[in-house]
């Protein structure tokens, strides 16, 4: 599907370092190993700015988020989201009819419409991994009536009536607000994809996604349950044929094995599969309903099944 892309992280004061690491390509120099994911030899490609007031500085992407923060006189509270960190990509026909460094362009001035220029602090672009994308930093910095409360009324702080405030969830609070990005700019990005000659369209909500990836894990797991309840039954036909003398020790042993590491590899793989669900959920907000979505996506997984003679359980 031809699409552009866009997805949104909070940065707190212990992921700056790691956002820096990633963004400039720091791991060998710091000693870290390199993500297998990116190429090496194609990261000379890449771009990264740090940036204040629409100029690039030397400063480190920690002294700069800090910098904006004491310059806008925002307040850092305990446990506060410094940053924002958007990645911004979009189908790899639409990069290469419309160009990746002028889809990159486009999102900065996105962004800029939505933060404000003096609140982007960092642009990297990468070239190295599987699709070009761009990794946008910005700090939430916005402009909140003063007020006190107290208890025979409230009302304005005498000669101070705004602020600049450090706050994220104006911006990425909840659910509304994400697809509310989400569509701000996919209509955005319309008219540079026709501008090129292509149509752009809307991805699939999230709830879809995440239910369609639910009905696939339960089948999966539900085909996982099947060959472990085969190679049960393979360790019971050895034992019975060990015990009426058709197979001598060695070879008893030998299948006993051979279904204890096909079970020890089935587990694995399911326990792989329940870790990515949980994370998937979790990034989502959705943990509490990972039963009731499970349930739901297998009830209608058995029932398709069940109308072909087949039952495959859910495996959890």
């Amino acid at each position: 599907m031809t699409n552009a892309t866009i997805r949104v992280k909070p940065i707190s004061a212990g992921a700056i370092k790691r956002a820096g690491i990633h963004n400039n390509r720091l791991y060998t120099e710091l000693g870290y190993d390199t993500p297998e994911n990116i190429k090496t030899g194609q990261s000379v490609l890449n771009k990264s700015y740090v940036i204040i007031d629409g100029i690039e500085t030397n400063k480190s992407l920690k002294d700069t988020i800090y910098y904006r923060i004491g310059e806008a006189g925002a307040q850092e509270r305990k446990n506060s989201v410094m940053a924002l960190e958007y990645v911004m990509s979009g189908s790899s026909d639409f990069l290469q009819a419309y160009t990746p460094a002028k889809h990159f362009a486009n999102c900065v001035r996105f962004l800029e419409k939505k933060h404000g220029a003096e609140n982007i602090v960092a642009i990297a672009e990468h070239y190295d991994e599987t699709n070009p994308h761009a990794h946008i930093i910005v700090v939430p910095i916005i402009k909140k009536e003063v007020r006190w409360k107290r208890s025979k009324g409230d009302g304005y702080i005498e000669g101070k009536t705004e602020e600049n405030r450090l706050c994220a969830r104006d911006f990425t609070g909840n659910r509304d607000m994400l697809r509310k990005l989400q569509d701000d700019y996919f209509e955005y990005c319309v008219p540079y994809g026709k501008e090129c000659g292509v149509t752009l369209k809307r991805g699939t909500k999230v709830e879809y996604q995440t239910k369609k990836y639910l009905k696939k894990t339960c089948y999966e797991m539900g085909l996982i349950n099947q060959e472990f309840e085969k190679n049960n039954q393979l360790a019971q036909e050895a034992n019975h044929l060990y015990k009426i003398g058709e197979l001598n020790i060695e070879e008893y042993q030998k299948k006993l094995k051979e279904t204890k590491e096909q079970n020890q590899k089935l587990q694995a793989l399911k326990d792989k599969m329940n870790r990515d669900l949980n994370i998937i959920l979790e990034q989502q907000g959705n943990k509490e309903r990972k039963n009731k979505l499970m349930k739901e996506g297998g009830k209608e997984k058995k029932d398709k099944e069940q109308s072909r003679g087949n039952d495959f359980g859910m495996g959890m």
